[in-house]
């Protein structure tokens, strides 16, 4: 970027690994503010074959000197064939479409006039590429259909090569983890924030032994809490009939169990209204929102998320219901009941007769007992907790994409084997070796005229004659 000078114009290939590495936000942050980044082209895969045909890359466009407002994609690779030396080589068809969206000005800004006819060009708003942590990989939308077709599969060297990018960034992530483990957060913590003591106002009588997990010690100067007393109070919405879809552009709809089931909100868990003047404005789910669910299964009952992000209009259920705290303790509360502490209390609550279906009252999730320390040590500890399961996080998904590549290993070896590649065919083999070289296709015509000429052998000269013709021809 120094080199540019403001106005200047570059387009820079850049590898995939590039765009998903730790740092690789920062560095984007930086361009999205110096400059105008208003066009990412994935290529297809295998686009500089032969010289790095197993290297996914991309194309980014930039102008100096203006900050980024949106970010044009084009997806050139998803459900697009890999590119071959031969049988599939690189040619301006590939390209004809993202000409065409891109436009004819240079620097970016006749975008949005050309739609694509498999919805590969896509715009997203600095807002979106901040959401994603400005990770430029993460603006993905079309599913790969071709990641799960073996007629497509990618060469078992570039699998192998993508595996071993992305465990050790995995690897990477992990020493970040335990440097973070290790260093003096706990002495900080317990040190010169020990002289701190929890807000007077939410202690509670010391609990019963037989209320808390075995082995239950917290460090000193904390106390006991009940969720009761870090709450103002709990809603919950209605059973309403609605239809079994998410709620539309304009609709509106109500969460299921399964919205708040998976450490995190999915709004797209919702059913939708089918008389819209039954929604309940003041039971509407709200950015923030601390949920619980009150009924599942025993390891499901209790389940409880953060509401980060939502778009559809939503209200709450008679199963999912909201704990009104201050913003400030929310994190808190979603911790200790996630937590084996809080778990331990949550399946000893919940009543039922059947393992498939168990309930908890709102005077039992009350009742939940809460450890407090001081709030700047609340804020410590919520702050490192927040770094140490970011990077937890991406060390699962990077092990997770590593192994499915893995997975596809034997396949893709398969593949190569049947097309000859994995060693020199048989005509390379015999001249190297300075052998006669017969085609397979005159062995068996030179087998199939020996066949016509001994009409008169035996019985079971013939039927061996009959399996080698055969098995060839196969």
């Amino acid at each position: 970027m120094t080199i540019l000078k403001p106005g200047g114009r570059a387009a820079v290939v850049v590898p995939d690994n590039c765009m998903f590495a730790d740092e690789a936000g920062e560095v984007f942050k930086i361009l999205t503010e110096d400059c105008s980044l208003h066009t990412v082209l994935r290529l297809p895969n295998g686009t500089f074959t032969p010289y790095s045909a197993n290297t996914k890359t991309n194309v980014i466009f930039f102008t100096k000197g203006y900050k980024t407002d949106t970010v044009w994609v084009y997806d050139g690779r998803s459900n697009v064939p890999s590119i071959t030396k031969t049988g599939r080589p690189l040619t301006p068809d590939y390209f004809a479409e993202f000409v065409t969206c891109y436009g004819n000005d240079p620097n970016g800004r006749a975008k949005g006039k050309a739609d694509s006819k498999e919805d590969r060009w896509r715009c997203f708003s600095i807002h979106e590429v901040k959401e994603r942590a400005y990770k430029i990989d993460r603006l993905a939308w079309l599913k790969d259909e071709s990641a799960d077709n073996g007629d497509d599969l990618l060469e078992p060297e570039g699998l192998a090569t993508d595996a071993i990018s992305v465990s050790q960034a995995a690897i990477e992530q992990l020493k970040s983890l335990t440097t973070l483990l290790d260093d003096d957060a706990e002495a900080r913590i317990n040190g010169h924030l020990r002289t701190d003591v929890p807000p007077p106002e939410l202690i509670a009588p010391a609990p019963r032994l037989e209320q808390l997990p075995e082995e239950t010690n917290i460090p000193d100067g904390w106390s006991f809490s009940t969720v009761d007393k870090l709450i103002t109070r709990i809603e919950a919405g209605k059973n309403i009939r609605c239809l079994e879809r998410p709620p539309r552009v304009g609709e509106k709809g109500i969460v299921k169990i399964s919205a708040v089931t998976w450490g995190e909100f999915r709004e797209n868990e919702s059913k939708t209204l089918e008389d819209p003047a039954l929604f309940m404005p003041e039971r509407a789910i709200r950015l923030g929102d601390l949920l619980i669910s009150r009924a599942n299964t025993v390891d499901l009952v209790g389940a409880c998320v953060l509401v980060r992000e939502i778009k559809k209009k939503l209200m709450l259920s008679d199963k999912v219901l909201r704990l009104e705290a201050p913003q400030e303790w929310k994190p808190w509360i979603l911790m200790c009941l996630r937590s084996r502490f809080g778990r331990h209390q949550i399946e000893r609550l919940a009543t039922g007769n059947q393992l498939s279906m168990r309930n908890i009252t709102q005077e039992n999730i009350r009742s939940i007992i809460v450890p407090i320390p001081s709030v700047r040590q609340r804020d410590e500890i919520l702050g490192r907790v927040d770094q140490l399961l970011k990077l937890a996080d991406l060390v699962i998904g990077n092990v997770s994409t590593a192994a499915a590549k893995i997975d596809k290993l034997p396949q893709a070896i398969l593949a190569k084997a049947l097309r000859g590649e994995v060693v020199g065919i048989e005509a390379e083999l015999t001249e190297l070796g300075r052998r006669e070289y017969e085609p397979a296709s005159a062995t068996l015509e030179r087998i199939r005229g020996e066949t016509a000429n001994q009409a008169n052998s035996s019985p079971a000269q013939k039927r061996k004659l009959r399996r080698a013709t055969a098995h060839l021809g196969a």
